[in-house]
């Protein structure tokens, strides 16, 4: 059975071969390319990099490209604190600062 198969199986709650391992690596895939999680959380080139490298490594069954809940704070407008060790940090709330609901894209 194939990684795909065995976590498509999983999805439909049908029977596989063992539990499908789908590892989060995040900012681990930078470390594992020589790259702090700041640097490697805002190149696509470097993610790219650093999942290929994860997946040669590990062998996983699956593995998500990208996790990481700041990207949707950032999207609706929170600002990010960039650190080298860990995600960023959500800083600020974009309704706290004046804005309404309906100001939201």
């Amino acid at each position: 059975m194939t990684g795909k198969e065995r976590i498509r199986k999983a999805f439909l709650c049908e029977q596989t071969d063992r539990v499908p391992w789908v590892p989060f690596v995040g900012c681990h895939a930078g470390a594992l390319i020589g790259h702090d999680a700041s640097s490697y959380l805002k190149s696509a080139e470097l993610i790219e990099q650093g999942v290929r490298k994860a997946v040669d490594l590990y062998r996983p069954d699956g593995i998500p490209v990208m996790f990481d809940l700041q990207v949707e704070a950032e999207a609706l407008g929170c600002r990010l604190e960039w650190a080298s060790q860990n995600p960023p940090a959500v800083s600020t709330h974009p309704l706290a600062n004046g804005m309404s609901l309906e100001d939201l894209h």
